[in-house]
């Protein structure tokens, strides 16, 4: 079982460049491309980039942001890996 969550969680080409896509691709749709003057944060499951004035970045937000999408892209690919056997 425990060698079952390294390999799950051990990253590889295909997992980084998935994260990425996610990461940068969904946060990206998600973060408005407006100013706003009364600040907005953007980022999508959590809120962590600030758009407009007044908000500062939330690092905890971030961190868990690329958690997140680091198992969502773990998850993807080991879908992918059982249904192509």
């Amino acid at each position: 079982m425990i060698y079952n969550l390294i390999e799950f969680l051990k990253p590889t080409v295909g997992k980084i460049i998935l994260f990425l896509i996610l990461m940068a691709g969904i946060n990206y749709f998600f973060i408005p491309n407006y100013v706003s003057h009364g600040g907005v944060l953007g980022g999508t499951p959590l809120k962590f980039w600030p758009v407009g004035t007044g908000v500062e970045f939330l690092w905890l937000n971030f961190i868990i942001d690329i958690v997140f999408w680091y198992l969502a892209s773990a998850t993807i690919i080991w879908i992918f890996n059982k249904v192509k056997r």
